[in-house]
């Protein structure tokens, strides 16, 4: 997204993008900062960053304070409700591929539950083999017993 763009629905002056984004570089993503020339193109985690930026400057949060939030990891996602409408020709591309993730998803846990049920197949004929060797091992030190010659008590 364009940071005029991302100005307008933060409702706030493009200048002010820029020059967030630039005080606090280190926290956004190469599109964003328009290296080599390129114009600034914001990431989904780009806007959460601003948004927190946004979100902590009115509250009157000091910049070093800030700086010290943002390095923590902490972001509010929570965004304006003018991030939740999507562009028509985006809006088709948005759907398409939520269909495709949907599908994916359904077949990830199709494959997740397979794999369930093989291993329990697999556990349960692992329990099997170990009882049925654990009766050979028994068999086996019966017949043992069985043949091996009596110690006769020694005289003494």
């Amino acid at each position: 997204m364009k940071t005029g763009a991302v100005a307008k629905r933060f409702d706030v002056d493009p200048n002010t993008i820029t020059a967030w984004t630039d005080r606090y570089s280190d926290f956004f993503s190469p599109e964003a900062l328009g290296k080599d020339g390129k114009q600034r193109n914001y990431q989904p985690e780009d806007i959460i960053a601003l948004n927190t930026i946004r979100t902590e400057r009115a509250k009157n949060t000091t910049w070093e304070d800030l700086r010290a939030i943002l390095e923590s990891g902490y972001r509010n996602e929570t965004l304006p409700p003018e991030f939740t409408t999507i562009d028509g020709a985006k809006a088709i591309t948005v759907y398409t591929e939520m269909r495709e993730l949907k599908t994916q998803l359904t077949n990830a846990n199709a494959e997740i539950e397979r794999l369930r049920e093989d291993n329990t197949v697999k556990q349960n004929r692992i329990e099997g083999l170990i009882r049925e060797s654990t009766e050979w091992r028994i068999r086996y030190e019966i017949e043992k017993e069985k043949h091996e010659p009596k110690e006769k008590p020694s005289d003494q």
